[in-house]
């Protein structure tokens, strides 16, 4: 698809906002947004306003659709790490040089499947938006809801885009997935130059230094606490609750995190698995200092973080992690994200030996791994 058909300024849609100061620093109220999108009497029940935002109801305002972009965070699908096929194959077909009637609908197929499970996210009917417009210029297709979905991701995005002008800490930009703070840039045309975790007064921040860029702006800061709450308090230690969560196949890990999962042995020799805890990590650890008392059974500890093997030695980014499983010997698949990627590419381990405490160890930077189809090794 050739850029000039593709690029839609956000400048003029989203970002004259940035005038108004007092839209510029508004962070979200997580709390109330919760409660309120679970009150079925409430205006902003997520249901009502799912079904409001589905039917183009121009009676939404801008507290609606903060309720929307920050209610999908408490939604049972979310996942702030995940990538959904669909949304992976509309971005695949969307790098053709050119698309077909063919190629389009079946991205509406994909845009619509992946609507159902996500329907507040921006990207997709920006997505949606501009295969659209390609289809009517190069096709002469009609223009059918093209309107609403430019306008879903334009008050869609003003929702996490008016949380901060993420120039700095105290006005960092609240996003409830790392994947809109790429998305964020992308439409702001700067590039990432490096990517740094923070970790400050309880805050998680994600802080992105920027190349040369003609806004002239140096660095750009993302507030994710959404993102680090849903891996802490989504599953608990408390073994009477732990039994009633339903398990996963694959854990998303940012960097610097501390992990405790519990297997599941199934009958075809894999396990699933029921994620514990996990808890951000500040600063650099030593091999030596973690992962030295014993692991209870069918459990697996570890650190995904910088470290080093004393307290002289050389950093590096570092997978530390020990498990108990009866002796048995297990396999597992690692996907690493590289920093600005927004995508998890195939790595290679060593496996796990019951009681031995293990290092996989990357001179890359990376800011995410991903484990999954843990498995007896045969």
């Amino acid at each position: 698809m050739k850029r000039a058909i593709l690029f839609v300024s956000l400048l003029s849609a989203i970002c004259a906002l940035q005038a108004q100061d007092e839209f510029w620093s508004n962070p979200p109220d997580l709390e109330k947004i919760r409660s309120e999108i679970s009150n079925k009497s409430s205006r902003h029940y997520y249901p009502k306003l799912v079904k409001r935002l589905a039917a183009s109801d121009t009676t939404l305002n801008e507290s609606d659709y903060e309720a929307l972009y920050y209610g999908q965070a408490y939604q049972e699908v979310y996942s702030p790490y995940g990538d959904d096929d669909n949304m992976s194959a509309i971005r695949k077909m969307m790098q053709q040089d050119t698309l077909t009637p063919d190629d389009v609908e079946k991205i509406m197929k994909h845009a619509a499947n992946y609507i159902k499970k996500y329907p507040a996210d921006p990207q997709i009917y920006y997505n949606r938006f501009v295969v659209r417009n390609y289809s009517i210029q190069v096709h002469g297709a009609d223009s059918g809801d093209i309107g609403n979905d430019y306008y879903r991701f334009v008050m869609l995005s003003r929702a996490f885009v008016g949380s901060g002008d993420a120039r700095s800490m105290d006005h960092a930009m609240y996003v409830v997935t790392t994947a809109h703070e790429y998305f964020f840039m992308n439409l702001m045309n700067v590039r990432m130059r490096a990517q740094h975790l923070v970790s400050q007064n309880g805050h998680s921040y994600d802080l992105m230094t920027l190349r040369d860029n003609e806004e002239g702006i140096d660095s750009l800061w993302f507030n994710i606490d959404i993102n680090f709450n849903w891996l802490s308090k989504s599953f608990t230690t408390d073994n009477t609750k732990t039994k009633s969560k339903k398990t996963v196949s694959c854990i998303d890990i940012p960097l610097n995190t501390y992990f405790d999962i519990e297997l599941v042995k199934l009958k075809n020799g894999k396990s699933k698995f029921r994620v514990l805890k996990t808890e951000n990590l500040d600063g650099t650890i030593t091999f030596d200092s973690v992962l030295n008392d014993s692991v209870p059974k069918n459990h697996i500890r570890g650190y995904f973080c910088k470290a080093n093997w004393s307290s002289s030695g050389a950093e590096s980014t570092n997978l530390i992690f020990k498990a108990n499983t009866e002796g048995l010997p297990l396999l597992f698949d690692t996907d690493i994200q590289y920093n600005g990627s927004g995508k998890f590419h195939t790595t290679s381990n060593s496996g796990i030996y019951s009681g031995v405490k293990h290092n996989e160890i990357w001179h890359d930077n990376i800011s995410a791994i991903r484990i999954s189809n843990i498995r007896i090794r045969k």
